[in-house]
Order: C-alpha cells, then structure tokens, then sequence
C-alpha cells in the first residue's frame, strides 16, 4: 500500500519565498487595464448579438403565423443588427485610435494570465 501512494502522490518541495516582497499583478498600468476590458466587452456583445439573433429567429419561425409574434421577432433581429452594427462601429474606432496613437487595444483579444512562476526568472 505505501508504494501505491507513493506513485500517485508527487514529491512536494518548498515554495520560492524571493517573491513575497514584489507585487504580481497582470496590469502593469492602467492603459492596459483599460485596453482589456474593451476587448473582454466586444467579446461579450458580440456572443449577446449572436444569441439575440438566433433567438429572434427562431421566435419568427415558431411564431405560426401570428401577426404580433412575427412582429415582435423581426423587431428583436433588427435591434440585435443595430447592436450589431454599433459593435463593429465601436470596433472600427478602436483600430483607428490604435493606429493614430500606437497604443494596443484590440490587436488581438488576450486575457491576462496568472505568471507562471513567482520569483525570479
């Protein structure tokens, strides 16, 4: 039995204390900040159109021939495309400040991630 748990039990060895005294942080200022979470918010209402439009979609072929039902469904798809198109707008004029002012905002949509290590490289 005790082989067993060596084998499935990993050798545990020390943390690296070097790193208690520096601060870890994803957001080294705050235009970096800020250029996330634009494009964690394109991302999101991006998807919430996409959902829209499917759902509107399938509230106009289930409608049945109602009237005010298929009304409805054309009103959510036309309201899901002005979102859609106030996205692409907003997207647009984020390449255009990226470019005139050579800053990252939207060069490619990265999540911050944790460092892999603490300490020193």
């Amino acid at each position: 039995m005790f082989n067993l748990i060596n084998l499935l039990i990993g050798t545990a060895y020390a943390a690296d204390i070097s790193a208690i005294g520096e601060e870890v942080t994803p957001f080294p200022d705050l235009g970096v900040l800020l250029a996330s979470g634009i494009q964690i918010a394109l991302l999101i209402t991006g998807v919430v159109v996409l959902l829209m439009i499917i759902l509107g979609g399938l509230q106009y072929v289930t409608s049945g021939g109602d009237k005010e039902a298929a009304q409805a469904a054309r009103e959510r798809m036309t309201a899901a495309f002005i979102g859609l198109a106030i996205v692409v707008a907003s997207y647009a004029v984020a390449a255009i400040l990226e470019k005139v002012f050579g800053i990252s905002i939207i060069s490619g949509i990265t999540f911050p991630a944790a460092p892999q290590t603490v300490g020193t490289p």
